[in-house]
């Protein structure tokens, strides 16, 4: 990755509201592209952010990004939210994931653990 892309993805970060950001990615990757802009994969700068569930709302809405596929691991749900930025880069295509991690409530009724 050049330079110049990341400081466009910080140029993206600067117009976000004022939220708590937990954790920042920014790498060169290959992202599969929009369906109707074909398929297979595009040469993209990725930009990952992980967030409160309290400001997830003000950053997608911010990006304009759809909800993705949630996973769960050992008690937590781990959201995502996915779009291409036009915002950020006229050069270079700039994906961007925000995720949550949510903990899961227990299967098991108050009283009866052991």
């Amino acid at each position: 990755m050049r330079s110049h892309e990341a400081a466009w993805v910080a140029e993206l970060l600067i117009l976000l509201p004022d939220v708590e950001i937990l954790s920042v990615s920014v790498n060169e990757s290959h992202v599969w592209s929009d369906p109707g802009a074909g398929s297979g994969l595009v040469d993209a700068v990725r930009l990952d952010i992980l967030t409160s569930p309290e400001h997830v709302t003000a950053l997608v809405d911010a990006l304009g990004l759809s909800e993705g596929e949630s996973t769960e691991h050992g008690g937590t749900r781990h959201r995502h939210w996915i779009g291409w930025s036009a915002d950020a880069s006229r050069e270079v295509p700039v994906w961007v994931r925000v995720s949550i991690v949510e903990r899961l409530a227990s299967l098991v009724p108050d009283g009866m653990a052991a």
